[in-house]
């Protein structure tokens, strides 16, 4: 599966991660084409190419096991050092999602080639090379039935490990769509705090504004007392101070 790395010009002569990503995808990309190849001699049943060809596969394949070792390790590095390489968290999982795939492609050819059903049919291979050919026609046949029997077996091994894989990748899309789904609901409750919040601000605020006009109107009516010469105001006026009294106690109250 290829992918698409978010990178700019910045970074790709320094991080290590675009160094070793191309010969990785060169490399499983022919140990891909060798597996095929392989196969097709399986198939084929000629075993004295069959045999190198496994040999030269499993070679490339632990050659490849330090090359792929050492991709895994750039990686580690950029996420420990993301902020000097100018990665995000989003690129990192990127990364590590393409690096794992890659070991299982090679997991799931090293199965392939060492499956009991392939260890059997290279033997039957080699025990029908061992044995002089006959000339009866009954013989003939008779081996092309086991080949035949052995190749539709094979074939279906093929397959399942191919379901495999395929199920595997699904389950893992399907646990990170749930991921997605959990960060979507907690962004929506915070939202609805945050909207709670907000209402209970706007009422205290309308509150406020409401003594604010109640003191507003006190106030006139202390300052219309305060210039009359009139011999009770100085009663008015205590009587006037214990209400905004009672007044700043009731918006205290309201605000805390």
């Amino acid at each position: 599966m290829a992918y698409k790395d978010s990178k700019s010009s910045s970074t790709t002569t320094t991080d290590p991660y675009y160094l070793t990503k191309g010969e990785i995808q060169r490399t499983i990309s022919r140990l891909n084409d060798a597996h095929s190849r392989w196969k097709q001699l399986l198939a084929d049943g000629n075993f004295e190419i069959l045999d190198k060809a496994t040999a030269d596969l499993k070679e490339s394949i632990h050659s490849f096991s330090d090359d792929l070792a050492y991709f895994g390790q750039t990686i580690d590095l950029t996420e420990a050092h993301s902020q000097k390489y100018g990665v995000s968290f989003e690129e990192i999982e990127r990364r590590r999602t393409f690096y794992r795939e890659v070991k299982d492609q090679i997991q799931a050819i090293e199965e392939s080639i060492n499956s009991s059903l392939s260890k059997q049919k290279m033997r039957q291979i080699q025990r029908n090379r061992l044995i002089p050919q006959e000339p009866q026609i009954s013989t003939k046949k008779r081996f092309e039935e086991e080949m035949t029997a052995f190749n539709q077996k094979y074939l279906e091994e093929e397959t399942l490990q191919q379901e495999q894989i395929f199920r595997d990748q699904d389950n893992k899309l399907d646990i990170l769509h749930e991921h997605a789904q959990t960060l979507h609901q907690v962004g929506l409750e915070i939202g609805n705090a945050v909207d709670d919040t907000t209402r209970e601000i706007e009422e205290i605020s309308e509150n406020v504004e409401k003594q604010n006009r109640k003191l507003g109107v006190l106030n006139k009516a202390m300052d219309k007392i305060i210039n009359t010469k009139d011999k009770k105001k100085w009663c008015l006026i205590l009587f006037l101070v214990i209400v905004l009294i009672i007044l700043i106690v009731i918006l205290f109250r309201m605000m805390f």
